[in-house]
């Protein structure tokens, strides 16, 4: 019995020193791959500032043409963060959340409005501003950057609406976001040549393997990662942030404060503090 109990003790020694051998050459295989830095315009030696919407109770209605012009004659050089929602048939707006009853006071959800509907649509903070089309936006503002969240699931649209985008739209002063994974996978198939950020999801996928030790493995499409340190999940590990940087992707640091731990010569910026973006841009253009 004794012996029986040792030799199933070791035969389980020996099969973790295999796995973790083949992990150690998996990983090893990964980190000898050469990556060449991704070529596009918003992409230089320079740290990425993206501006979020300031919560600002005393400014403009965030998301609103006024706050987004705001922002970009102070800081000409900052790309900035725009929410997208998509009405029943398929016009893009600058609008956060699918619920419309917080911002506008109208029962109902947003993806279930058509455009006509979400065209009669006003702010409860400001009823003089209605909610914005994206197109509009663009149109106003040709010259600026923008970081544009797509929150849709439905990939029906999605063709439409890239196509209204680089209609209006350079793709060298455009990057795309989504929480769905698959609608940037679409939109990349689609639009090859533009900047995405990694999704929520996928990130989960690089920790797992990143978990394992063969992050260096992994099929990290995306160009950007964009993450928040004071978050308790969905918050990267050193060794898969160094994996986007060792593969030359662009690593975004979400904080209202400057934090010792992310040097700006290693991390872009992604704030609500506008003061701070300002400060990042000016020394970035005086360098």
């Amino acid at each position: 019995m004794k012996n029986a109990l040792l030799r199933f003790v070791g035969l389980i020694i020996a099969t973790c020193a295999v796995i973790f051998s083949i992990l150690i050459i998996i990983r090893w295989m990964g980190a000898g791959q050469q990556y060449a830095p991704v070529k596009h315009a918003l992409i230089n030696d320079a740290p990425m500032v993206i501006v979020e919407m300031p919560t600002d109770e005393l400014g403009p209605q965030p998301q609103s043409l006024t706050a987004i012009s705001n922002i970009a004659k102070q800081c000409p050089s900052c790309i900035i963060k725009v929410d997208s929602r998509l009405s029943l048939d398929g016009k893009a707006y600058v609008f956060a959340e699918d619920d419309l009853k917080p911002e506008t006071g109208t029962e109902g959800f947003f993806s279930l409005k058509t455009s006509s509907e979400i065209g009669e649509l006003s702010y409860t903070r400001d009823e003089s501003s209605r909610v914005l089309p994206l197109e509009r936006l663009l149109e106003e503002l040709p010259d600026t950057a923008f970081y544009v969240v797509i929150h849709s699931r439905d990939a029906s649209n999605l063709r439409n609406f890239l196509g209204a985008l680089e209609a209006r739209k350079s793709n060298q002063n455009l990057i795309l976001g989504s929480p769905y994974r698959q609608i940037l996978k679409e939109a990349r198939k689609e639009r090859p040549t533009w900047l995405f950020s990694t999704p929520p999801s996928y990130l989960m996928r690089i920790q797992v393997l990143g978990s394992l030790m063969i992050e260096t493995m992994a099929d990290i499409w995306p160009d950007i990662l964009i993450f928040d340190p004071s978050a308790k999940t969905e918050r990267p590990t050193a060794a898969v942030i160094g994996e986007y940087q060792n593969r030359k992707k662009t690593v975004i640091v979400r904080t209202d404060a400057l934090l010792d731990e992310y040097p700006t010569a290693q991390f872009g910026l992604m704030t609500k503090n506008l003061d701070l973006a300002i400060e990042m841009a000016q020394k970035d253009t005086s360098n």
